[in-house]
C-alpha cells in the first residue's frame, strides 16, 4: 500500500516538474520571440516583427505585451484597424495598461475617430499621470469637433507642462479666436510666433489687425 502512494507521488511530481520545464520553455521562447521583432522593428522590418510576435500570441495567448507591440507595429503600417484590435485585447488581458490605452487613443485619431480617441487618451492619463503631454492630441481631437473651450483647457494643460511649445500657443490661439476671444487668440499667437513658429506671426497679421 505505502509503494503505491509512493508510485503515486513520484508520479504526480514527474508530471508537475514536466509541466514547470515545459511551461519555462515556453515562456523562453515568447520571450526571444518579441525581442527578435523589436530587433526587426529597428531595421524597419515591420512585417517581420509582426509575423515574430504573432508566433509568440500561438505560443502564449494571454501575452498582453506581444499583442500591444504587434498592435505598434501595424501603426507603422498603417493598419490602424488591425492595431486598435490588438490593443484592445492587450488592454483586456491587463485592463491598467496605460500604454495600450495611450496607442489605442493614438489609432483611433489617426482614423478621425476622435471623440473615441479622448476617452482612451483621458483614461491613459488617469492611469499614468506623466502621460499629460497627451492632453495635446485630446486638443486637437476636440478642435476637430468643434468643442473650442475644450480644446483650450487641453491645450492650458500641455502649456504647464512645455511652456516654450509654439504649437500649443497657436493651436490654443486659433481656439480662442474660434470662440470670439480676439484678445487672448492674438496673444497666444504672438507668444508662438516669439517662440519662432512662422506661421503663428502670419496668422497675427490676418487676424489680429
Amino acid at each position: 500500500m505505502i509503494n503505491k502512494k509512493l508510485k503515486i507521488i513520484v508520479f504526480v511530481i514527474f508530471v508537475l516538474f514536466n509541466f514547470a520545464c515545459s511551461q519555462s520553455n515556453k515562456n523562453e521562447e515568447v520571450k526571444k520571440l518579441i525581442e527578435s521583432a523589436n530587433s526587426k522593428s529597428e531595421l524597419f522590418d515591420y512585417n517581420g516583427a509582426i509575423l515574430d510576435l504573432t508566433k509568440a500570441i500561438e505560443l502564449d495567448p494571454k501575452n498582453a505585451d506581444a499583442y500591444s507591440w504587434r498592435g505598434c507595429y501595424k501603426d507603422m503600417l498603417d493598419d490602424h484597424r488591425g492595431a486598435i484590435q490588438d490593443y484592445s485585447k492587450a488592454i483586456e488581458l491587463n485592463p491598467k495598461d496605460a500604454e495600450a490605452y495611450r496607442d489605442r487613443g493614438e489609432s483611433k485619431y489617426n482614423l478621425e475617430d476622435y471623440q473615441a480617441a479622448i476617452l482612451d487618451l483621458t483614461k491613459a492619463i488617469e492611469l499614468n499621470p506623466e502621460y499629460m503631454g497627451f492632453n495635446y492630441a485630446i486638443g486637437q481631437s476636440k478642435r476637430n469637433l468643434e468643442d473650442y473651450q475644450g480644446a483650450i483647457r487641453a491645450f492650458s494643460k500641455v502649456i504647464k507642462l512645455k511652456p516654450k511649445n509654439a504649437d500649443v500657443y497657436y493651436w490654443r490661439g486659433i481656439c480662442k479666436l474660434a470662440i470670439k476671444d480676439k484678445n487672448g487668440g492674438c496673444l497666444d499667437l504672438s507668444k508662438a510666433g516669439e517662440l519662432g513658429l512662422q506661421k503663428a506671426s502670419e496668422a497675427k497679421k490676418k487676424y489680429c489687425q
